[in-house]
């Protein structure tokens, strides 16, 4: 047996109350956030709290200030590099004079801490996903 609900029944539908969240774009949303990010037009810059546009992350004044730091640290981890690298020529002198002397750096162990250093530069490009965490520093 079938229970028939026919159209004027109280069965048929019910009124309910929704709440949602209107956007300015007119458009209506489940969550607050989600309505303010598609009404607004602008953000705060992550850095300094100065108003950006809302597809950026941080004003130019951050970007050319990060770029800047940015570049300072390849500089360092290059400069480590070249001191490193007179190291490691210098083991590899003292090596070949005196054979019994301490085994020089494994140069694959040396190529390795120079990409990570490299890389840990790179780590706090706001435009770029960190290659280590994933994460937007």
């Amino acid at each position: 047996m079938s229970n028939e609900v026919f159209y004027d029944s109280p069965e048929a539908a019910q009124q309910v109350t929704v709440t949602c969240w209107k956007s300015r774009t007119g458009a209506l949303f489940d969550s607050e956030e989600t309505a303010r990010n598609d009404g607004a037009t602008h953000r705060k810059c992550e850095s300094c709290k100065s108003a950006i546009a809302k597809t950026q992350f941080y004003c130019e004044g951050c970007q050319k200030r990060q770029a800047v730091e940015r570049q300072l640290a390849r500089d360092s981890a290059i400069r480590e590099l070249r001191v490193a690298d007179v190291s490691l020529a210098t083991a590899r002198a003292e090596w070949l004079r005196d054979p019994q002397s301490q085994f020089p750096p494994n140069p694959a162990q040396y190529a390795a801490a120079a990409l990570e250093a490299i890389i840990a530069a790179d780590c706090t490009a706001p435009d770029k996903a960190c290659p280590r965490c994933g994460n937007r520093h």
